[in-house]
């Protein structure tokens, strides 16, 4: 039941490593890796082994800003079907969408968010441990490609206000010049690009909405392949009874006509469990309405399934190592 990625993500980490004087031989042998997980972007790894693949890296090159420096040249086009979908998406707001709804096709361990208020907007990649080995070099490249995917969505002006980083700031701050935000700030509950709201509403130049549409149609006939259609599901069904307090796996087994071991059973073939499902969307619906500042802390917690505050405030902590309101409060510092 380990989340997968799309190697896709993968294209720059031979010729990273070798730039910067490593022999992608021993790292791959040192993170314990096949040779073949470079060998086709469409095909998926465990991202653990992703985490485990690109701290190596840092390790051996001595570079422990690997995850930017493989980064650079990362584009919509390394992430599939679900990234060049936004490229024919009619505004950046509505690329920024299809992301995040999409994302799941990409990457199941992690989620993308994007919020706004009246003056910002930001897109959030969220995992739920920053303090694994790697996690720093997965969110480097997430920066990396972020931003890139921004800037080409927006005619390649420099719309970025601002990058945070969860981890602490390191002493050299020019690695991240490429990225080309006008502030970084580090040590923040999560990975987010921030940007001005009114740049939601730029229309993409060269995009074609029947060609959205028919790759909208391909990912979702996707999300119903055997390879994805139990889970996809269960997320339909864990959003609609999430604060029913009925979303339970034996009410959703019940629901789908099925014994909790056969829907077990199904779930571990797709790479991932109930329980995992319901964290994914309780942290993406978490993220969302705390940055909104939407609704009070018990109504969020209700909302998410939970029967008290305190159970959903442990949860949090358990995700990103805040509580719910301790993150607020950074996100309005």
């Amino acid at each position: 039941m380990q989340p997968q990625i799309r190697a896709g993500l993968l294209v720059n980490f031979q010729p990273t490593v070798e730039r910067l004087g490593g022999n992608v031989d021993t790292v791959l042998a040192h993170a314990e890796q096949a040779p073949d997980v470079l060998a086709n972007p469409a095909n998926y790894l465990p991202y653990t082994s992703y985490l485990r693949l690109l701290d190596t890296a840092a390790v051996i090159t001595g570079c422990p800003h690997f995850g930017l420096e493989m980064s650079r040249e990362l584009g919509a086009e390394n992430m599939g079907v679900a990234g060049f979908v936004m490229t024919q998406a009619a505004s950046v707001g509505d690329a920024w969408s299809t992301l995040q709804r999409f994302y799941h096709v990409h990457d199941t361990y992690g989620v993308v968010v994007m919020t706004q208020n009246e003056d910002i907007a930001s897109i959030r990649y969220e995992i739920p441990r920053y303090d694994a080995p790697g996690a720093r070099q997965s969110l480097d490249v997430a920066a990396g490609i972020s931003t890139n995917i921004h800037r080409m969505l927006c005619g390649g002006k420099n719309e970025i206000s601002a990058l945070y980083f969860p981890y602490p700031q390191p002493e050299d701050l020019s690695v991240y010049e490429f990225l080309g935000a006008r502030n970084l700030r580090f040590e923040q509950p999560g990975y987010a690009m921030l940007f001005p709201v009114e740049v939601l509403q730029l229309q993409v130049a060269h995009s074609d909405p029947n060609l959205k549409n028919i790759l909208e149609q391909q990912l979702e006939s996707l999300e119903l392949s055997s390879q994805h259609a139990t889970s996809r599901q269960v997320e339909k069904l864990i959003r609609a009874f999430l604060s029913t307090g009925e979303c339970t796996l034996s009410h959703i087994a019940q629901f789908l006509s099925v014994s909790v071991r056969t829907l077990q059973n199904r779930l571990d073939a797709e790479h991932t469990s109930f329980q995992m499902l319901l964290d994914k969307i309780r942290r993406e619906l978490a993220i969302q309405h705390l940055s909104r500042g939407d609704m009070q802390l018990t109504q969020l917690a209700y909302l998410l399934g939970y029967s008290e505050l305190s159970v959903f405030s442990r949860s949090f902590k358990r995700w990103y190592g805040t509580s719910p309101r301790n993150w607020r409060r950074l996100q309005s510092e």
